[in-house]
């Protein structure tokens, strides 16, 4: 039932991460929320634009969410000097990379000129605590806030927590946790090629950054509880209140019958999917594609240099960004092999939602099960547990267990418990 005016909360949302289309994980999460209270609460979105696809994005979102007022600062129309910045950067980080490793003598390994993961310890995007956050973002925020009467602010990611120092005492301040990016870089340490005093550096910084500024916040939401345990040290508000997917997302009603293949779904540009498929080609796929009687489709977006490293195995098909799931879903395994990360896996989730069964390492699987429910989802954690697990089903348990996986969506990410834990936030006074 639509609230009446005056009882609706408003809520001023600050993202850097496009909302639109339902791409990523981060887009699932914040669009659920969005749709599934827009009769409730009163949404205002503030953001910046960087390129024309990205307005064009917005303007998508704007569509789908027409009570949305959307808010954006166009930095492309002044980001030139920028660009040549970053040009500058990025050639400075691949120099610095390339010569760490010609002195580690791995320059000359045939294997090595193959494919490197990315170096989470090299992308300033992740190891920096500096944001694409300037000067005009703020004048728009601080302009929104007065014109539009907020009292309320959710900064979501990483990358607006920031604007806490900017705002006034007498303004609610929400973060929305995805991840602990100290976090992060400790789970990519083994990988990185840099020194371990420098690693150490830059995790105790985004450390003492990411705490400063959570002890800031009148209300923290976690999606995972390992993180809620660690971010209750520090605020006295921090919730756990998970997202779902939107309705627009579940489009498959009944549970296949036959299966033939097995799907991942991510992109490279994440450096947990990148390490996770890596892993799972090369320790799992590859060495005992004989024994796996499923064909493999990764979706998403993936560099020519990774394709080309499994260029001969014909199971192994890139199928590229798609605009929908629904058909690679059909008769399809989803395989969510993840060993680092953070927040909860959407992937899975989406899976259960369409009723599709899952196989996935444990930590892949965080937050979409607990110690005494796990029967919905197959787990591997070795490629012999794979193997051996998946030879071990056919048909009629894969339906099953994507029916159960279905029904443990359907209850412990009940969409009417989750909006309704968010509304409480949004309810509660200062």
């Amino acid at each position: 039932m639509m609230q009446k005016d005056t009882d609706r909360p408003k809520v001023l949302i600050l993202t850097l991460n496009s909302s639109y289309p339902l791409t990523h994980g981060g887009a699932i999460g914040q669009y659920y929320v969005i749709d599934g209270l827009k009769d409730r609460v009163d949404f205002v979105y503030c953001t910046i634009v960087r390129t024309k696809k990205a307005l064009e994005d917005l303007r998508l979102f704007q569509r789908a969410q027409p009570t949305v007022r959307i808010y954006y600062d166009t930095a492309w129309e002044r980001s030139g000097l920028r660009r040549i910045k970053s040009m500058v950067k990025f050639c400075y980080r691949s120099v610095k990379l390339l010569l760490l490793r010609l002195l580690r003598g791995e320059i000359f390994k045939k294997h090595d000129r193959e494919y490197h993961l990315k170096d989470d310890f090299l992308n300033e995007g992740i190891n920096s605590i500096n944001t694409p956050i300037d000067a005009q973002y703020i004048q728009l925020i601080d302009r929104v806030i007065k014109d539009e009467n907020i009292k309320q602010v959710q900064m979501d990611f990483f990358e607006t927590m920031c604007v806490v120092f900017m705002l006034p005492p007498d303004i609610k301040k929400i973060f929305m946790c995805h991840e602990l990016r100290y976090e992060r870089l400790q789970m990519g340490f083994a990988d990185s090629l840099l020194p371990a005093p420098y690693k150490n550096l830059l995790i105790e910084r985004m450390r003492f950054y990411e705490e400063a500024l959570i002890r800031k916040m009148d209300c923290v939401i976690t999606l995972n509880e390992d993180e809620t345990q660690k971010l209750e040290k520090i605020n006295n508000n921090v919730r756990h209140i998970n997202n779902a997917i939107p309705d627009e997302l579940i489009y498959k009603k009944e549970a296949s019958k036959t299966f033939t293949r097995l799907v991942f779904v991510a992109g490279e540009d994440h450096m947990p999917n990148a390490h996770g498929l890596q892993w799972f080609l090369d320790a799992v796929y590859v060495p005992n594609w004989k024994e796996i009687p499923f064909s493999l489709n990764i979706i998403g977006k993936w560099s020519k240099q990774f394709r080309k490293k499994y260029a001969k195995y014909k199971q192994i098909v890139f199928c590229g960004f798609v605009d929908s799931l629904e058909p690679y879903y059909e008769n399809a395994i989803l395989i969510s092999p993840i060993l680092i990360g953070a927040g909860i896996r959407m992937k899975i989730l989406h899976a259960m939602a369409n009723k599709i069964p899952v196989f996935t390492t444990r930590f892949g699987a965080t937050g979409c099960y607990t110690e005494k429910e796990n029967a919905h989802l197959a787990f591997f954690d070795s490629p012999e547990e794979f193997v051996r697990g998946i030879n071990a089903v056919d048909n009629a348990f894969l339906e099953n267990l994507a029916l159960a996986g279905n029904a443990y969506y359907n209850t412990a990410f009940n969409k009417e418990i989750l909006l309704q834990k968010r509304m409480e936030v949004y309810l509660a006074p200062l």
